[in-house]
């Protein structure tokens, strides 16, 4: 078991043969102490990518949480703080605390420094660190000291619910080395309830048996195009629900700026005072809409764009969930992800948005095939969003839907206590 303590204070370059020396008396150490070889940073690399997907964190829909350039970015950061941990039978240096700022696709550093009351100069660090370690690294730390943590003002944690022990443990771990913690779960304001990321699956079948002349497996967008060219549909009507094709959608820079100045409203809506970041930036979201497996549904009222709904059918481009864990969990199946359904603010009341999913609803429905849809929601809208999805698929009574949720992740932060 490892125990927490200092190296010497010079900074030295440290390579591999250096790290296992360490190992042997069991040393905590930060950036300002070592440099890394280029060598050691690609073992780092690669030993914290299979020690990550073999958590039980990492076993369900959702990624791992920091991504190789963060991870890269944290090792030249003078804050991390490292130990040496046995990783499949090599002792290497593993980042088990790491400064939110290299992780800025997931952390807003002024939420959480307006929490912690924290006011500091830009300059100033702000002693706030993610939680990196994993079940088998914890295990392998008896405690850890105050003098290694001095830097850290707080830490957030997040686990899977079926991995509670990772959470208790480390807050075990913290004050067997006398290290107090005041234990913050980002409580919602207006339900009381922690917060947490929930994943759902929503299986949506006929709700009579009714035979359509499609193809198997007809992807939503080649039923339209179907339903066009017979005249059934309008494409692009003045006033109506129509599938805008990621073909023309990655060339319409209008229809790009419209969707995204009201779609980003929602997003900001939804996540407000939420610990991580949610919402993509617009470069995300043009990339995803503009990809062939994306399906956009949009509401046009006189011309104008007024409500957007999309379905992932290449999940592969949502870089926060696991392909493969679908791919296992549905087999051939169809599945898509269903990221929002959102509408300007100014139309809100006028039953846009459900002409634009009854479209899509249609779609699935003559498909002819059961479709999965994928979908996650904060604890702010657990009570609300799955009742939306479940009330939208049945809305024209073509479809039922069956819907389970399959995991559940919560965010905690453990403030240091003096």
């Amino acid at each position: 078991m490892i125990q927490s303590h200092e190296i010497p204070q010079e900074h030295t370059e440290i390579n591999i043969h250096e790290i296992r020396q360490l190992h042997t008396d069991g040393v905590f150490y930060t950036g300002k102490e070592v440099d890394f070889t280029e060598e050691t940073k690609q073992q780092i690399v690669s030993s914290y990518s299979r020690v990550a997907e073999r958590s039980l964190t990492n076993q369900g829909p959702q990624s791992i949480r920091i991504e190789q350039e963060e991870l890269l970015s944290c090792l030249d950061d003078a804050e991390t703080i490292y130990t040496t941990i046995n990783i499949d039978g090599e002792i290497v240096p593993f980042p088990v605390f790491i400064p939110i700022r290299n992780m800025p696709g997931s952390f807003d550093e002024s939420f959480h420094e307006e929490r912690l009351g924290i006011k500091k100069d830009q300059d100033d660090f702000n002693g706030i660190f993610f939680f990196a370690g994993t079940e088998e690294i914890i295990s392998q730390i008896d405690s850890f000291n105050k003098d290694t943590l001095s830097s850290i003002r707080s830490v957030i944690v997040e686990y899977e619910d079926r991995d509670v022990e990772l959470y208790e443990e480390l807050k075990l771990k913290l004050s067997n080395g006398g290290i107090l913690t005041q234990e913050d779960n980002f409580i919602d304001e207006k339900n009381g309830t922690p917060a947490s990321l929930n994943h759902y699956i929503g299986r949506a079948y006929r709700a009579e048996d009714i035979e359509f002349n499609n193809e198997p497996n007809s992807r939503l967008i080649d039923v339209f195009n179907r339903d066009v060219n017979e005249g059934r549909i309008e494409k692009r009507p003045y006033n109506g629900a129509s599938i805008v094709s990621p073909e023309e959608f990655a060339i319409d820079s209008k229809l790009q700026d419209d969707l995204w100045r009201f779609s980003e409203d929602q997003f900001n809506g939804l996540t407000e005072n939420f610990p991580i970041i949610q919402e993509p930036d617009r470069e995300e979201f043009v990339s995803i809409l503009s990809d062939p497996g994306t399906t956009n549904v949009v509401y046009f009222y006189e011309g104008r764009p007024v409500t957007s709904c999309v379905f992932i059918e290449n999940i592969d481009n949502c870089n926060w969930l696991r392909p493969d864990y679908f791919d296992d969990y549905f087999n051939e199946q169809q599945r898509a992800y269903f990221p929002y359904l959102a509408t300007h603010p100014d139309f809100t009341s006028h039953g846009f948005a459900s002409a634009t999913v009854e479209l899509l609803d249609d779609l699935v429905f003559r498909s002819g095939n059961p479709f999965n849809i994928l979908f996650e929601c904060t604890n702010v809208s657990n009570d609300s969003v799955p009742n939306l999805v479940e009330t939208a698929i049945k809305l024209d009574g073509k479809l039922n839907v069956d819907l389970d949720m399959i995991a559940k992740y919560y965010i905690k932060s453990l403030k240091i206590v003096d």
